[in-house]
């Protein structure tokens, strides 16, 4: 052993022995980092140590790898970046001035053991020496600049995507209304447990609402750059912190303030206070008011739904009943069947469980469809490809075939073959008397018109078969706009290469 890293919040974080058979130490959240350091600021890979004995002379270099920045002697090193260092420097993951004592993440390069833990202020209260940062040539490129292979747009796109907690692409993202900042559903709901605002704006949260575009634009972004993908741990981690797990939450405060009394019921000395007339007028604080809870948490004496103060057709909501809101008209009912969810997005609909003739936009079985949706080949279909669309519609009308029988014709496919689909971010085995709402019957219906047209490939004019077929497949985006490129190649396939 050839000295410490000696930690400046013993703590929450224990020194680091230095030996020569291990020259290299990484820091992060990652579980695969030789430090771990569970916190939530760090990144997964943060910093990387490496020693080597020159001139009989330890020497340490340091490489930068967070964009939140690592500081030897307070100064920033930069992502990218790697300085060299010496006994007696310290090192910090956080920088000292924006972060309290208990939440100071740092150490120091220690090479005489027989020195106590406790670190001399004078030291981090000198001066540092100016230090010389020199770009190292295997690093990966700061993401302001562009990444080479990459677009401009996928690096704004990238930046957008990432959480604004823990600086990494967003995993289950949830939306805060009304500032419709977005977050990982695991770093908001840790942050709820503190505070009830936004961690951006500060703006007081009413709403979380899971993002399903944000979901789509960052599912399609790991299948082009499965390197941004995060560790399996870290996917297992997060998805056990969220607490956001339906598709909307209310968040309800209650405005009763808080009060202490003693134990005889009379109220406490600091109330009493507040309440004579020398005290009348002073800035006080109020007293902190309640967590704000989730709609399906409220006990039925609030009378969320019509069911709560009475029984309505022979049932009465039980005390400690769970409720749901309709996305649609906004209303409560209390969670009690299958089919008050759509099967696919499990969002919630009143339609089928009210009645509600004004929820039109509510759930219908599988099958329910066959005369408004599945009757039209929707602009979406065949990936948008107009000039597919049209094969298509020649075809049926060659062979005489209306659409609500190929629809039919899919269905029992689709129920017989058991198809795993995946919309929505969520896979699914469906059956005809399943009940899914409008937005994801239009999204099947999508689904069964391309797979009936890999089905009729063979019967299709030569012309049309004999196409040479597309590098990047069906995920192609030109053959959207360019009708002379979804003409001369065929899109009906596996994407070969990803764009």
């Amino acid at each position: 052993m050839i000295g410490k890293l000696v930690s400046n919040n013993p703590a929450k974080f224990k020194d680091v022995e230095l030996s020569s058979e291990r020259n290299e130490i990484i820091l992060g959240r990652s579980a695969n980092c030789t430090i771990k350091l569970d916190d939530t600021r760090c990144s997964s890979n943060h910093c990387k140590i490496s020693f080597e004995l020159v001139s009989n002379e330890w020497v340490f270099t340091i490489v930068d790898l967070s964009t939140n920045g690592t500081f030897l002697n307070s100064q920033k090193i930069g992502k990218g970046n790697k300085v060299t260092a010496k006994w007696g420097d310290t090192i910090d993951i956080l920088k000292n001035p924006q972060v309290d004592d208990a939440s100071k993440i740092g150490f120091v390069i220690e090479k005489n053991l027989a020195v106590k833990r406790k670190i001399d202020d004078s030291v981090l209260e000198k001066k540092p020496k100016p230090i010389e940062i020199t770009p190292t040539p295997e690093a990966k490129p700061k993401p302001s600049e562009p990444t080479k292979g990459v677009s401009d747009i996928d690096n704004k796109l990238s930046d957008t995507l990432k959480c604004q907690i823990c600086m990494e692409i967003m995993h289950q993202p949830v939306s805060l209304i009304p500032c419709l900042h977005n977050f990982c559903g695991g770093c908001y709901s840790d942050w709820h447990k503190r505070a009830d605002d936004c961690p951006s704006c500060r703006k007081k949260v009413a709403e979380v609402k899971r993002n399903h575009m944000i979901f789509s634009l960052i599912e399609d972004f790991l299948k082009k750059y499965p390197n941004e993908k995060r560790p399996q741990e870290e996917i297992e981690e997060q998805e056990k912190m969220n607490e956001f797990k339906q598709d909307h939450v209310v968040l309800k405060k209650d405005k009763k303030e808080n009060k202490d009394f003693n134990s005889d019921g009379s109220a406490s000395s600091s109330e009493e206070e507040k309440k004579t007339p020398a005290n009348r007028g002073r800035g006080t604080r109020a007293a902190p008011r309640a967590r704000a809870q989730p709609i399906a948490a409220l006990q039925p004496q609030q009378n969320i739904c019509r069911q709560c103060p009475k029984a309505f057709e022979g049932y009465k909501c039980i005390p400690g009943q769970l409720h749901i809101m309709c996305t649609y008209c906004r209303q409560a009912m209390p969670d009690r069947f299958a089919y008050q969810k759509c099967t696919i997005c499990t969002r919630a609909f009143c339609n089928l469980y009210w009645r509600a003739s004004k929820c039109r936009l509510g759930l219908q079985q599988v099958d329910g469809y066959l005369n408004t949706i599945y009757a039209t080949v929707r602009p979406t279909a065949i990936n948008e490809n107009k000039y597919e669309q049209n094969i298509l519609n020649d075809y049926l009308k060659k062979k005489k075939l209306q659409l609500r029988v190929v629809a039919q014709e899919m269905l029992d496919a689709m129920e017989f073959n058991k198809w795993d689909i995946e919309l929505m971010g969520n896979k699914v085995q469906l059956t005809k008397n399943q009940h899914i709402c409008n937005e994801c019957a239009g999204l099947l219906w999508d689904f069964l018109i391309y797979k009936y047209r890999e089905t009729i490939e063979n019967d299709l004019e030569p012309n049309v078969k004999s196409r040479q077929k597309c590098w990047y497949g069906h995920s192609c985006t030109t053959q959207k706009h360019k009708l002379v490129h979804a003409q001369k190649l065929n899109h009906i396939c596996e994407p070969v290469i990803s764009k």
